[in-house]
């Protein structure tokens, strides 16, 4: 008798365990399977976030103030080459949009998908979404897939102060010709023929980087015996007088002239201090063959080193090592060879040929208006300096 009761309590707990552990079994598999459809949508959310990123980056690089730059931004956002789901599909649910600044300088933004004009519009915001396949919870969650999204914002923000990137040559501004006839005022963006309101040189103009040791307007402005940069010479006697007031060795460089330095002050943008907008520049010379090698090869790095002017030069394959950041400066002496900086602007060196190595030749570029760190072209923004970055 005993043995029979032992036998039926021995039966019914081993029911309850088969119970127990089908139950724990299915609560194990129900777990295993929410953790695996979370973690895709959060890999999938991963993957939207670097596409939205590099999206937001390659539209910003584009915009430069005009419709084209907003179609050529809507183009390189859509064609951004990241992929989702385990980077095996086309992110292809893009919106991008756009907006101006901020006017009070934070992240309230006026978004327009399509604005028009285009002018002053410089941020970017790009979203993107994917359905992300539910295996083991779609019962659950009532559908077969859920809807995962990023977005991201880039702009180009204005900066006045370079660590590293700015050209080691100071061009004298032309602050005595705002308000002249001849040209009229830029707006933005800033246009061909156009008078820089802060530096007072006109776009599309060559103006001088380092000056020769004995500047001369040869026979008129016409250029004949002249070794001044058509920009300049346009300006006559005052300029000259500028560019002498500081005494025959300080000619436009800016930077140490240790060789080792110098060269990298031109090739990669090397800068031995911070500068400001604002700061004083010593000139130097610059009249050094490190520093002629140096700019060649600056201009060896561009694909394209043909162009003379920025219609060709951005009109055909390029890839930026010509266009430079430049500190302009007042024009206006002090402590003997110091100039006070007042703006950032971006010009575009010639082709190599016309660079000579004597200390007698100038060394001209194309003044292009406001300058835009990693950006493809021109700024979309008026005057000064400008950064790619994400916002957002």
């Amino acid at each position: 008798m005993a043995a029979t009761v032992r036998r039926g309590q021995l039966s019914r707990r081993s029911g309850f365990t088969l119970i127990a552990a089908a139950v724990c079994s299915f609560v194990v598999i129900g777990a295993t399977g929410l953790a695996v459809d979370i973690g895709r949508m959060y890999i999938a959310r991963n993957e939207l976030q670097a596409f939205v990123d590099a999206a937001a980056i390659a539209a910003t690089q584009q915009l430069d103030g005009t419709t084209s730059g907003l179609n050529r931004a809507q183009t390189a956002a859509q064609n951004t080459p990241n992929k989702w789901n385990l980077n095996t599909q086309q992110v292809t649910n893009v919106l991008v949009d756009f907006s101006q600044p901020d006017p009070g300088g934070g992240l309230n933004f006026a978004w327009a998908a399509a604005p028009n004009p285009a002018t002053l519009y410089s941020v970017v915001r790009v979203r993107a979404n994917a359905p992300v396949p539910l295996f083991f919870i779609s019962g659950l969650a009532g559908r077969n897939a859920s809807f995962v999204a990023a977005q991201a914002i880039g702009a180009q923000t204005p900066v006045t102060t370079f660590r590293q990137g700015l050209f080691p040559f100071s061009p004298f501004g032309h602050l005595f010709e705002i308000g002249t006839p001849g040209a009229p005022p830029c707006g933005s963006p800033m246009t061909q023929g156009c008078r820089d309101q802060v530096s007072g040189l006109i776009v599309g103009n060559e103006y001088t980087l380092r000056w020769p040791s004995n500047p001369s307007l040869g026979n008129g402005n016409n250029g004949s015996g002249s070794n001044m940069c058509s920009g300049d010479r346009a300006s006559g006697q005052t300029i000259i007088d500028i560019a002498n007031s500081a005494g025959a060795s300080e000619r436009g460089f800016i930077e140490n002239t240790a060789a080792s330095v110098s060269r990298e002050t031109v090739v990669n943008d090397y800068q031995s201090i911070t500068r400001s907008v604002g700061d004083l520049v010593t000139m130097t010379g610059g009249a050094m063959q490190t520093i002629y090698d140096a700019l060649q090869e600056r201009i060896l790095q561009d694909t394209n080193q043909a162009a003379t002017n920025a219609s060709a030069y951005f009109g055909a394959p390029h890839n930026n090592r010509r266009v430079v950041a430049c500190l302009i400066n007042d024009g206006t002496v002090v402590n003997g060879n110091q100039f006070r900086s007042i703006e950032v602007g971006a010009f575009l060196l010639l082709p190599g040929a016309t660079y000579g190595s004597g200390g007698n030749q100038a060394w001209c570029a194309v003044y292009l208006g406001p300058y835009c760190q990693g950006c493809l072209g021109s700024a979309a923004g008026s005057s000064g300096a400008y950064v790619v970055r994400l916002l957002q």
